[in-house]
């Protein structure tokens, strides 16, 4: 059934035709007035009974040439619009250009979609980074990095999951980074999480072997095998007594570590999505932590480009510290190794840990994060 006309009349610029006002806008029983009363009305009824408020809907796109105030009719009423999208969960939201970017950074989230239309989105989905090894460690690898983009035609659910770091614990235990997802329809991105660095070779395996995953994690002293990038790049192997080597990062493989200068992590990329790259610009994600090492005197890895964690040097009880290995810069910074512990990956980075000292541990992995980006809906 058409709407009741309202006998007020407004000439479509991009028609060239005589409209009624029915034509244009939403009918209050299609949303919610505004609240007030306009000071204009059709016979007895102020507007706000016979139209939806804006927020109902977008605006036209021209002027009618009926104002309230100095307001032309176009920014008080809309007319019906479908096309809401909600995120929900552990998250961020900016805008920026015209689009939207949602940046959900720790647990489950969904991106709910309500729309008559075909929505773009853009993505960028990065793995929680590898822990470092112990005790003259290999870095720990970075999470794997995916960006790209997809069509949604009409209503869905985007899920999300954000992978943590893998964590450390001297002694006793040690565990790759979890993986990083995106879902929707039958479609599942996952970004797969850092191999660890490998502890010395004294320790046996599989500690000291260190283990592939998104980026491979570092060999640790005297371990000539590397983890494995499965999305990314290799770990590197050492040749030395006294040095572990460095995780891989998602652009550049780890340094190898040669006798009293640990490697450095593999570097990670820029995501050059559309709308990501606009409040994201210039930061890497996805790099490896640096090795770590003892023995005076003695050069720990720095952590990739990416929030890779910086590798710690000491002896045994922190004498003769060495020089530490310094975090990468990321979203959040890789931390520096110290005399007793490798540097935790960035926050959010997908950074892999700082491989530990004589006798001591490494950091722990960077979490992951998903980044969706999508023209704001008007």
């Amino acid at each position: 059934m058409s709407n009741p006309t309202t006998n007020y009349k407004t000439f479509n610029q991009t028609t060239s035709l005589i409209q009624d006002l029915s034509g244009i806008f939403l009918p209050l029983s299609l949303g919610n007035n505004i609240g007030y009363d306009t000071g204009y009305k059709v016979g007895s009824n102020d507007l706000r009974n016979i139209f939806a408020s804006l927020g109902a809907g977008t605006p036209i796109s021209y002027n009618t040439g009926y104002k309230v105030g100095s307001n032309d009719l176009r920014n008080i009423f809309a007319p019906y619009s479908n096309n809401i999208i909600t995120p929900s969960g552990t998250f961020t939201s900016n805008t920026s250009g015209g689009y939207t970017i949602v940046s959900f950074t720790g647990g489950s989230g969904t991106l709910t979609i309500n729309s008559s239309i075909s929505n773009t989105f853009y993505y960028l989905v990065v793995g929680g980074g590898g822990p470092g090894g112990a005790d003259f460690g290999g870095g720990g690898g970075a999470g794997g990095v995916l960006q790209g983009t997809f069509s949604i035609n009409g209503s869905n659910t985007i899920n999300t999951a954000v992978g943590a770091g893998g964590v450390i614990t001297f002694s006793t235990s040690t565990q790759n980074g979890e993986d990083s997802s995106l879902s929707y329809s039958s479609t599942t991105i996952t970004a797969i999480g850092g191999g660890y660095g490998g502890w010395s070779s004294g320790w046996g395996s599989p500690k000291n072997q260190p283990q592939s995953g998104g980026c491979g994690g570092g060999g640790g002293s005297s371990i000539t095998v590397a983890g494995s990038g499965l999305q990314g790049k290799n770990g590197g192997i050492s040749g030395s007594t006294f040095g572990g080597a460095g995780g891989g990062g998602m652009d550049t493989a780890g340094i190898n570590a040669i006798q009293f200068i640990s490697g450095s992590g593999g570097n990670g990329i820029i995501c050059t999505q559309t709308g990501i790259s606009l409040i994201y610009p210039s930061t890497f994600w996805g790099g490896g932590g640096g090795g770590g090492l003892g023995q005076s005197p003695s050069v720990a890895g720095n952590g990739g480009l990416g929030g890779g964690g910086g590798g710690a040097s000491s002896d045994t009880g922190g004498i003769n510290p060495g020089t530490q290995g310094i975090g990468g810069s990321g979203l959040n910074s890789g931390q520096n190794g110290t005399a007793t512990k490798g540097g935790n990956g960035g926050i959010n980075t997908g950074g892999g840990g700082g491989g530990g000292p004589q006798l001591n541990s490494g950091g722990n992995g960077g979490s992951g994060i998903v980044v969706i980006a999508y023209l704001t809906p008007v």
